[in-house]
């Protein structure tokens, strides 16, 4: 069961839907472009006890308080509030994006020394440095434009300075199926390369 809702004044939209996971998704997709690009999802209601055991307690109070230093604190900060680094600056040379079954897909590359290399299927999904894949979703992997401000993949552009954030899994509150191989398996498929990152379930899940 997933619950959706978003979108501006003119293009929101509200909804829910009940099958199986991959059909259900599919619906939320296709909302979501109806609703400009963004809905917000409640996902499968569970038990308390379910969640509490499988799912990611006190991620919101997290997000929260990270909501609150960021207005103060930019990117630096938002980086050591969630464990990681800065590990790239650089202008983009080159940004594919397309439409693929209701998701932005593609690739962004920096001019930076590293050849830093992001591929998304909405969220970033890797990053490359010097070849080499050095974080995997669900690896928080995020850019910021040149004025330290939040910059999805969707909205990156070619000429722009880009600022690239990468926070280890192992420091983020996650729901426990975010460490499924087989969960991956349809991004895989747009992306046309493997990256699952295998059962490597954290110690708090």
């Amino acid at each position: 069961m997933q619950g959706y809702a978003g979108g501006k004044p003119y293009t929101y939209v509200e909804g829910a839907v009940a099958d199986g996971l991959e059909a259900t998704s599919s619906v939320v997709r296709r909302a979501s472009v109806e609703a400009d690009g963004w809905v917000g999802v409640a996902r499968t209601p569970v038990e308390v006890g379910c969640a509490t055991k499988h799912g990611a307690p006190g991620a919101i109070g997290f997000a929260v308080e990270l909501g609150h230093r960021f207005p103060s604190d930019g990117p630096l900060g938002t980086a050591q509030h969630l464990g990681g680094e800065i590990v790239a600056t650089g202008t983009v040379p080159d940004y594919r994006c397309e439409q693929r079954e209701n998701l932005d897909a593609g690739v962004a590359v920096l001019d930076d020394a590293a050849g830093t290399t992001l591929h998304f299927v909405s969220e970033y999904m890797t990053l490359e440095l010097d070849g080499e894949r050095r974080a995997v979703f669900p690896d928080l992997i995020t850019t910021f434009d040149g004025d330290g401000a939040p910059l999805a993949s969707a909205d990156v552009a070619v000429g722009e300075q880009v600022h690239v954030l990468v926070a280890p899994a192992a420091r983020l509150l996650l729901f426990s199926a975010m460490y499924l191989p087989e969960v991956y398996g349809p991004v895989e498929e747009l992306l046309g390369f493997p990256f699952a990152p295998g059962a490597r379930v954290p110690d708090h899940a």
